[in-house]
């Protein structure tokens, strides 16, 4: 293959594509329809202090004056092991590569702010993403995802969405973990400093 062939891990519109996420409102099957009359089970916050403060909000009872609704989200951790004839071991090791993540928003009031905030260069001091259920309570976070310090890449918008695609420094993944009698069964985390390639791990599992 060659060298020339964009990676499509960090190219958003074939990102897009590739999993067939565009479809405009008038081809909206029942299945997908249906969503508007479920609750949410991922929200999205964004703040940059220099930007605004924090842009998103919803109606949602207990975080929508800082949250909206979350449609989807995408990123990748890899490391490439490539073989090494000359080494004993006979593979080499590369480093942690951290794709951009995509995340997928209404197209609301904040969108100017976020356009403002890409073209300027303004740093987005956090980007969380949150999922619930129902286990225990109602909205119970399950899995707590932040991204801190990151510079906007792209802006897509999609008919009544936008997809944003970002450059994070410091990723944090927290879950939380309910048994089947809707018990606490522990929780887990891990915090990966991109920038300085240092890692953390939180303690638990269930």
């Amino acid at each position: 293959m060659s060298n020339d062939v964009t990676d499509g891990i960090y190219n958003l519109i074939e990102r897009m594509a590739s999993r067939n996420l565009s479809v405009g409102e008038q081809n909206v099957d029942g299945e997908k329809y249906s969503h508007s009359a479920k609750g949410n089970e991922w929200m999205c916050q964004i703040v940059s202090s220099q930007g605004g403060g924090n842009l998103t909000n919803s109606n949602e009872k207990t975080y929508g004056a800082t949250h909206t609704l979350l449609f989807d989200h995408l990123f990748d951790i890899s490391r490439r092991t490539n073989a090494n004839i000359v080494a004993s071991h006979k593979n080499d090791s590369a480093r942690t590569r951290f794709s951009n993540p995509l995340i997928k928003i209404p197209n609301d009031i904040w969108t100017p702010n976020l356009e403002n905030i890409l073209i300027s260069g303004i740093k987005v001091d956090t980007i969380n993403l949150k999922r619930f259920t129902n286990s225990g309570e109602v909205n119970e976070i399950v899995q707590d995802i932040t991204f801190t310090d990151n510079i906007l890449q792209a802006l897509v918008q999609d008919d009544d969405y936008v997809w944003i695609e970002f450059r994070p420094t410091v990723y944090t993944n927290v879950i939380n973990r309910r048994k089947q009698d809707t018990q606490a069964a522990g929780s887990n985390s891990f915090t990966y400093d991109i920038s300085q390639a240092l890692i953390s791990n939180g303690g638990g599992g269930g």
